[in-house]
Formats: C-alpha cells, sequence, structure tokens
C-alpha cells in the first residue's frame, strides 16, 4: 500500500470524503484533508483485488503564493446538487479567487471522480492549473493530449482534462499536462488568457480506472 507524500494525515476519517464502486468492486475516493492554511485533496483507488493508489494534490514547485501551483481551497461544504452528492470549495491567493467542485459518480466509464475548478482574477496570472504528486509504485506517466494514464500493475489511471463549452474561447480554451519525473509532479496547465479583465478561466477533470497496466515508458 502507497500512503503517498501526505500519508500521515487520516484521509478516511475526513467529513469532506466521497467514494464511488463500480460493478466489479473497484472503489474511487476523493478526500480533503487541511494542511496548514488550506484542504489539500487525495484521489484513491481501490482495485477489486485490494490494490490501493494515491494521488495527492499539491502545490509542489510552480507557481508563487499569489498563483500556486494548485488550487488554494480553505473553505469546503457538502452540498446536494441535482440529487447528487457535492464537495464545494472556495479559496483565495493575491488578487484570484477559486472555486472547486468535486463528485463521486457512476458513468459509462464505471466510477469516476469529477472535478470543476474556476479562477476569477483582475490581472494577468502567472500561473493556473492543477497539481498531484505520483507515488513512487507507479510504472510511468504516459501523456496524449488532454489525457493522462498513470500505470499501475494490473490497471491505469486515466486523468482526463477538459475545457467547457462555456470557455472554449480564443482567449482561454489551452491546457496542457505535464510529467516530471525527478519532483514525480504531474501538472494541468490552463492558460490563454486574454487582455480583458477581470475574467474567469474554467476546467476539468474527469479521473477513472482503466483495465491494462504494466511497465510503459514516461512521454
Amino acid at each position: 500500500m502507497n500512503e503517498g507524500k501526505h500519508g500521515n494525515l487520516n484521509w478516511a476519517a475526513s467529513p469532506f470524503r466521497l467514494s464511488a464502486a463500480d460493478a466489479a468492486g473497484s472503489v474511487m475516493c476523493i478526500s480533503y484533508c487541511r494542511v496548514a492554511d488550506r484542504f489539500l485533496h487525495r484521489i484513491s483507488y481501490l482495485s477489486e483485488t485490494g490494490t490501493q493508489f494515491h494521488l495527492d494534490s499539491c502545490v509542489g514547485d510552480v507557481g508563487s503564493a499569489q498563483w500556486p501551483g494548485d488550487p488554494p481551497l480553505q473553505q469546503l461544504s457538502r452540498e446536494t446538487i441535482a440529487g447528487q452528492t457535492t464537495i464545494l470549495a472556495v479559496g483565495q491567493a493575491g488578487v484570484g479567487h477559486w472555486s472547486s467542485s468535486a463528485q463521486a459518480v457512476h458513468c459509462d466509464q464505471g466510477a469516476q471522480i469529477f472535478l470543476d475548478v474556476a479562477c476569477r482574477f483582475s490581472v494577468f496570472p502567472l500561473h493556473l492549473g492543477s497539481q498531484y504528486q505520483v507515488p513512487e509504485s507507479c510504472f510511468g506517466v504516459c501523456i496524449d493530449s488532454l489525457r493522462v494514464l498513470v500505470q499501475l500493475p494490473q490497471a491505469a489511471l486515466c486523468l482526463e482534462a477538459a475545457i467547457p463549452e462555456s470557455h472554449q474561447t480564443a482567449n482561454a480554451s489551452i491546457a496542457q499536462w505535464q510529467w516530471d519525473p525527478v519532483t514525480r509532479l504531474l501538472r494541468l496547465t490552463v492558460g490563454g488568457c486574454g487582455t480583458n479583465m477581470p475574467q474567469t478561466v474554467r476546467w476539468q477533470i474527469k479521473v477513472f480506472a482503466v483495465s491494462g497496466g504494466g511497465p510503459s515508458p514516461a512521454l
């Protein structure tokens, strides 16, 4: 079992925790815990055979105090939206105001974690996006456009990024995954902001398990 960077936190006891299981018994879960002045989250995968794997959100070495590597979420609540339990979060750093929603849902791809994030700002941002620490237990990280596969022994976690259609403009529709095998940071950078201020940039991430796994080159 790999506890990840924040393994000393009691993720399982968090009041802000959502999970969903697929037909085979695999479980996807998202949990939030406070670290210093903000909440970080962990995305967990538990296979039907008992294998566990975690991705921890991480500020890392990108960004600054005003434009951190991952959204600075400082207030959380549990709400029911369209019959679906949802974790809502807001936070602020510098002149940026972040908001986020998280759900654990069932879909055609099985159990899935769905994140919807937005940042509103009045000056050009130095960095926008999301970032995860990848444990050493994975075999590799493969990037194909807005889709990432984190290879595990008998499966893979897929992270798919998207810009909602309502925010797909000429000035705000760029998103790109990057993988640093030295720091083991997987980061999504969102850009293409125009000069009109203030403005809001929004991005979404889906995380789900796919069959297969084993060694794979890191691209």
